[in-house]
């Protein structure tokens, strides 16, 4: 028995449409069961400086905290790290490898605070240690209960120095790729909303094309009824071409974290005063000392 075009088509189209759903099902399945810690590191923001003595006086910055001894510095620089399980497997502090435990670590300059300044939850009991040298290192070990989908904190770090290398480091377990660096995290995409309205515009266009390819096939409008049957090929292919289109033109987006680990309003606000470049005009120049003969 030879079968028609439309007979194949009626055939192949649910088929396909189906191992689809099955591998979307399944797609889906796998990515909710991976964990996902990730961080990021916000742009360094002066809040103190000692400018060069321009005469016979000495400035001095005085960094003090309650139950240690003052220090004394040129300068301070607010670094701001913030990190969240954006996998849908929660990360427990048993995942915590004990030989390679979950730490901030410091290099160039010196750490003159780390302190815990947001959470997305209480009850995960999120801690930060103060920073300890080993080796030559320095580091502030992070504690938890357990992460659920998008749980993290907000860490604040002070430091003497604008380019102090801070990162997130340890071993969880479970995540085989180590802790990512929010840069190269994985990203979401989503269908714009013009992408919606052309995606039910060329369905639209597909089902009322089908009766006219059925007569201009068969050269006559009977049984063209049968037509309601093979509904998914069309919806099928359509939507494959849509989506790989859009997927193609439209920049993906990153993952965000959540707002309670956003840094404060007047931090950003300065450090977008601090980044705006100055005029040149606005720039002082001495002036020339005029030579006597």
């Amino acid at each position: 028995m030879r079968l028609n075009p439309l007979e194949v088509l009626g055939i192949v189209g649910p088929l396909a449409s189906l191992f689809g759903l099955a591998y979307g099902i399944y797609s889906r399945k796998r990515s909710e069961r991976k964990k996902e810690l990730a961080y990021d590191l916000l742009a360094p923001l002066p809040i103190a400086q000692v400018m060069p003595a321009q005469g016979e006086y000495t400035l001095r910055v005085v960094y003090e905290q309650p139950g240690q001894e003052p220090v004394y510095i040129d300068r301070a620089f607010l670094h701001y790290l913030r990190f969240a399980n954006f996998g849908r497997t929660p990360i427990r502090k048993e995942d915590l490898a004990s030989g390679d435990p979950l730490r901030i670590t410091f290099s160039r300059g010196k750490v003159l605070e780390v302190s815990l300044v947001g959470v997305t939850r209480e009850v995960c009991q999120i801690a930060v240690s103060r920073v300890d040298r080993e080796d030559g290192i320095a580091s502030a070990h992070l504690a938890f209960e357990f992460l659920d989908y998008l749980d993290g904190a907000l860490v604040r770090v002070v430091t003497d120095n604008k380019n102090t290398e801070i990162a997130l480091r340890g071993t969880i377990i479970g995540m085989p790729e180590g802790i990512i660096r929010f840069k190269e995290a994985p990203t979401s995409w989503q269908m714009p909303p013009w992408g919606c309205i052309l995606a039910m515009l060329l369905e639209v266009l597909a089902f009322a094309s089908l009766p006219f390819a059925y007569r201009h096939i068969t050269g006559s409008w009977s049984f063209v009824w049968v037509l309601a049957l093979p509904l998914i090929p069309p919806l099928f292919l359509v939507l494959v071409i849509v989506l790989v289109s859009m997927f193609a033109t439209t920049p993906r987006g990153r993952l965000e974290f959540p707002l309670p680990l956003r840094a404060p309003r007047w931090y950003r606000r300065a450090l977008s005063f601090h980044e705006r470049p100055i005029p040149e005009e606005a720039m002082l120049v001495e002036p020339e000392r005029e030579s006597s003969e």
